[in-house]
């Protein structure tokens, strides 16, 4: 009842006070249905895909950007954010032969372009685009079993599984840069891919050392994670801190998809439900102490339900 009244408060409470007065005007647009919305979204992955299939440029709206070296790490975020427009189509109920052509584009970009490179000895942004490349590749073998480039799928996220496994850290996880043993969001969002694309193999009939190789990799990282799992209200002490709504939408993922209920000796999701009942503040969103509302919300929203 906790969890479905959290829903409840969010649904009804959280969406509207995000639209002041002064944004009014400006965003009168978003006075559309979901379906309307939806099919605004396809259109607009359709008309901004890249002439070679990929989405994703060098533009940033921010004064200020993360360390991202020529080319190598450019390479990375755009073979990631491509995945993610592959998915996204994927993942619409609204189709039409315009997307399909796109989600077409998208997947060949992703066989020619997967295999990127670090940009220097410090920034592993690559594991981005491995972890994205191999879940968008296998659920798209899994929507299109007898598509003709099967064969060319099949040993892209042979290879991308190949690439996590030397990419994962000892600790089970993975990270951006050298310094680092692995970032706590970067091992759930590996997990989810390569939980997801254990089971896209499967329901393709694939099986033997790929599987075996993933297994391995989803056995040491929810080890891992289990061993290093903490909540606090407050954020100050847990490793998670500030992108604990993005790390408990992506381990819910990543234990769905793998069948796991407990995470080490926790119970995760009566843990993480119980944080976000916590947490959720009166008008029905969630927010870090850096401010981010809508994206919490919809993360919290999407571990929840």
């Amino acid at each position: 009842k906790g969890v479905d009244d959290a829903l409840e408060r969010a649904r009804q409470d959280v969406l509207a006070p995000h639209l002041n007065v002064a944004q009014a005007d400006q965003a009168a647009h978003l006075n559309v249905s979901r379906s309307e919305a939806i099919r605004g979204g396809v259109q607009w992955l359709i008309d901004n895909q890249n002439p070679k299939g990929t989405w994703g440029s060098h533009h940033s709206p921010r004064w200020y950007e993360v360390l991202c070296d020529v080319p190598g790490s450019h390479n990375a975020f755009r073979v990631a954010t491509t995945s993610l427009g592959v998915m996204a189509l994927m993942d619409s109920p609204y189709k039409s032969e315009a997307s399909a052509a796109a989600l077409s584009r998208g997947v060949d970009a992703l066989i020619a372009e997967h295999d990127v490179k670090r940009a220097n000895k410090m920034e592993h942004y690559s594991v981005w685009a491995f972890g994205y490349g191999l879940r968008a590749m296998s659920e798209y073998l899994l929507a299109h079993p007898e598509d003709a480039r099967r064969k060319e799928i099949l040993a892209a996220c042979e290879s991308l599984v190949v690439k996590l496994r030397k990419y994962q850290a000892l600790d089970g996880g993975w990270g951006y840069l050298l310094a680092e043993h692995s970032s706590p969001t970067m091992r759930l969002a590996g997990l989810a891919c390569l939980a997801a694309c254990r089971r896209g193999l499967v329901r393709a009939g694939e099986k033997g050392k790929l599987l075996r190789e993933i297994d391995s990799a989803l056995e040491l990282g929810f080890d891992s994670a289990g061993a290093a799992w903490f909540l606090d209200a407050e954020r100050k002490k847990a490793p998670l801190r500030r992108w604990v709504h993005y790390a408990g939408a992506t381990l819910e993922r990543a234990a769905s998809l793998a069948n796991r209920k407990q995470l080490g000796e926790h119970d995760w999701f009566s843990e993480v439900s119980q944080f976000l009942l916590k947490t959720q503040r009166a008008n029905g969103s969630w927010s870090s102490a850096q401010g981010e509302p809508t994206l919490n919300t919809g993360l919290a929203l999407a571990t929840l339900a």
